[in-house]
């Protein structure tokens, strides 16, 4: 699946439309769990996501804090 653990998106539907953010959790029913700096933790589906040529090392169902950490260190944060 395109839309694994660690891959960097963006929002393309929806009030955070155009933001940043990652998937924590991909499930089987077409939907994901994103989280990113000017993102609330959600569930999403996964057309409403574009994906990047970015892939963030993270494990499944990683907290808030890693994530930023892991979008600092890639330079895909300010």
């Amino acid at each position: 699946m395109i839309l694994d653990v660690g891959r960097v998106c963006k929002k393309v539907n929806g009030s955070d439309a155009g933001k940043t953010c990652v998937v924590v959790e991909a499930a089987k029913d077409n939907r994901v769990t994103i989280a990113g700096q000017a993102v609330k933790r959600r569930k999403v589906n996964a057309l409403d996501l574009e994906p990047l040529t970015n892939v963030l090392d993270i494990k499944k169902g990683a907290d808030d804090k890693a994530v930023l950490d892991a979008l600092k260190k890639a330079g895909l944060q300010s």
